[in-house]
């Protein structure tokens, strides 16, 4: 799927937990991503959130 620019940078952002949930779902009220971008980059998951998954399942949660 080709995403603009300012999508990219905002899934870039996502990933990296810096934009959240309700972040993302203002940028599409707003018109600045389509709803297939927002599908795109909310199935894409938080690399952050990973990180914490890690640490929980190695007891250091």
């Amino acid at each position: 799927m080709m995403m603009s620019r300012k999508a990219s940078n905002i899934k870039s952002r996502y990933a990296k937990g810096y934009v959240t949930e309700e972040q993302l779902g203002r940028y599409l009220d707003l018109g600045v991503i389509t709803d297939k971008e927002y599908q795109n980059i909310l199935t894409s998951k938080p690399v952050v959130e990973e990180k914490e998954e890690i640490a929980e399942e190695e007891g250091r949660g």
